[in-house]
């Protein structure tokens, strides 16, 4: 993903023109490039597949999808805006959009945003609670604020701590860490695909050299569909996500300590950045020793992993890439659900289901069980997947609640 940011020639008005510039994207998600001065009144403007909105004398533009493009608009900076610029800080991404995983991007827009002179005055100012303005009008509602904002409203908003599936482990052995997330009524965070907007939770785990964390294992989410039309994914209430974590052969007995940190975004209508440590002391000993009770929220969110797909008797996927467009079917017994939908995982250079939920067709002839059938059309676009092996990736979830059942699908693609 690249992103350029030049200044343009100043115009005959005097004011300044910048040009935005995105790189191919395997996903049709969007991020947030500029943002100007406070805005009184706002109105959007179509930008070919872009979305922009003009603010006052400046606009937001967010990337487009596929091939490398180019988008100039202005006029945007008044030269004596340069003067007035004050520190501002992200709140991300109800519009502040980024690829999930680029949280970097939320800092390199604050430190743009003060330099580029795009913002003046202290108009917008969150209120005493901490709560951000919520859009339209105003800067709050384009994801950026003064300092006035405590730095902790993140982390106030979804509390994080750390646990343990077990507190002791063998040298060469695993211990599995869970990353807790108690998360405010009405808030919501993402899962690793974040859907047309948000950004997934990052986790940073350090401990003695040698020691090796593996992938997250992230439980089956639930959708959300906003009132300006974007379809998320993500968790409310609590989530824990896991990580195993290898323990090398040859660690000494005895208390061996586990840094973890962990970055994430929490909305509700506008968004905010939240940034927590913590750490834990698992005890190291020989293979015969008691591993102790495991942690009960680990056992809820390990049971709520999902599992391959290939193993529930009788369904199958598979693909159909002479048809127009190309697709994905996913058939199988349906069982005693009545709402079941495919919710799109990230694959660069595929695009499943316009990155959206694709519900099931499930049939019942009276004298045999339910069977569900899932046609879910690819965009296939092999320069956009950023070196990778193309492949659908996904879940099928069996009802909508977060305890609900799923199963995971990924099937490579020949280019």
């Amino acid at each position: 993903m690249g992103l350029v940011i030049a200044p343009k020639a100043p115009s005959d008005r005097g004011t300044a023109r910048f040009t935005a510039s995105c790189g191919p994207t395997g996903r049709r998600s969007r991020s947030l490039v500029l943002v100007s001065q406070a805005a009184r009144t706002t109105s959007r403007v179509p930008a070919r597949r872009s979305r922009a909105w003009w603010v006052n004398t400046g606009f937001l533009v967010w990337f487009m999808p596929a091939r490398i493009r180019e988008w100039t608009h202005g006029p945007l900076i008044r030269p004596n805006d340069l003067d007035r610029a004050v520190q501002v800080r992200t709140l991300g991404l109800r519009d502040l959009r980024t690829p999930a995983g680029h949280l970097g991007m939320l800092r390199l827009l604050a430190i743009l945003t003060p330099a580029l002179g795009l913002l003046s005055g202290a108009s917008n100012v969150a209120p005493p609670n901490g709560d951000p303005p919520d859009r339209p009008g105003g800067l709050g509602g384009f994801g950026i604020v003064p300092t006035t904002t405590a730095p902790s409203d993140g982390a106030r908003l979804a509390r994080m701590d750390l646990l343990a599936r077990n507190r002791t482990v063998a040298a060469g052995g695993e211990v599995i860490l869970g990353v807790r997330w108690r998360i405010a009524p009405k808030w919501h965070m993402y899962w690793r695909n974040p859907g047309d907007s948000g950004t997934a939770p990052r986790i940073t785990i350090n401990g003695s050299p040698g020691v090796k964390p593996g992938e997250i294992r992230w439980p089956r989410p639930i959708v959300f569909k906003d009132d300006w039309g974007d379809t998320t994914y993500g968790y409310e209430g609590e989530v824990v996500l896991l990580v195993p974590v290898e323990i090398p052969e040859g660690t000494p007995e005895g208390p061996l300590r586990l840094d973890v940190r962990a970055e994430w975004l929490v909305c509700k209508g506008a968004c905010l950045l939240g940034d927590g440590r913590s750490s834990i002391e698992i005890e190291v000993r020989d293979a015969a020793s008691d591993r102790g009770t495991p942690d009960p929220a680990i056992e809820r969110s390990l049971a709520l992993i999902p599992s391959p797909l290939a193993e529930l008797e009788g369904s199958t996927a598979r693909l159909e890439p002479s048809s127009k467009p190309a697709r994905l079917v996913i058939e199988g017994p349906a069982g005693d659900a009545r709402s079941i939908e495919f919710i799109p995982d990230l694959t660069p250079g595929v695009v499943a289901g316009e990155g959206h939920p694709v519900k099931a067709v499930i049939s019942e002839n009276g004298i045999s069980e339910k069977k569900f059938r899932i046609d879910v059309p690819l965009a296939i676009e092999p320069d956009n997947s950023e070196g990778r092996p193309l492949e659908v990736a996904g879940l099928v979830t069996f009802g909508p609640g977060s305890t609900d059942p799923a199963r995971s699908v990924r099937l490579p693609i020949d280019p």
